[in-house]
């Protein structure tokens, strides 16, 4: 019922933080997507091994305006350790992103995470039956990218971090990821 109850608001972040397509033909929109390795770090290492992510983001703004901001979708997944099977996250949000030159840049933002532990069979504390966990949590990230290439160049890499703060335990992982800019 949790899950419900916070769809709605939700739905209605992503509606405002997308640029509408005026604003992003004015502005030099983009779209972009990235995928790379993410590495547990605290609590979440724990229970979690190395995991991938892969991201799509729409944004405003550019490397000559100085300033711009994007907004984000994410999914993340872990491999677990021990009785967790897997850890998933699927990740709402938007960035502030800062060009201090047309190859590099830096980010920074705040996302909705939809959280999801998943036990191995047997391990549930509720019988035999695999068990699940989900809630949705309040998260910040940040990082630094770099245009491989030169001028226009459609191609990046991105170094992050990311915290998402639970009810119970925080979950925090670095990111390395490369993308194309579509």
């Amino acid at each position: 019922m949790h899950a419900r109850v916070l769809r709605l608001p939700v739905l209605l972040l992503l509606q405002g933080i997308a640029p509408s397509p005026s604003t992003a033909q004015m502005m030099g929109g983009r779209v972009s997507a990235s995928g790379g390795l993410v590495l547990p770090v605290g609590d979440l290492e724990k229970t979690a091994s190395t995991g991938f992510e892969v991201a799509i983001r729409t944004g405003a703004g550019g490397s000559t305006a100085g300033w711009s901001y994007r907004g984000n979708f994410a999914f993340t997944r872990f491999s677990g350790r021990d009785s967790v099977r897997a850890w998933q996250f699927i990740n709402y949000g938007g960035d502030i992103v800062h060009h201090s030159s047309a190859k590099y840049y830096q980010f920074g933002g705040f996302a909705i995470n939809q959280v999801k532990r998943t036990m191995r069979e047997g391990t549930s504390q509720f019988g035999g039956a695999r068990s699940e966990f989900e809630s949705f949590d309040f998260g910040l990230s940040g990082g630094v990218g770099i245009t491989v290439g030169s001028g226009r160049s459609p191609l990046f890499a991105e170094f992050g971090a990311t915290k998402v703060f639970g009810d119970v335990n925080d979950f925090s992982w670095f990111s390395v990821k490369l993308g194309v800019r579509l």
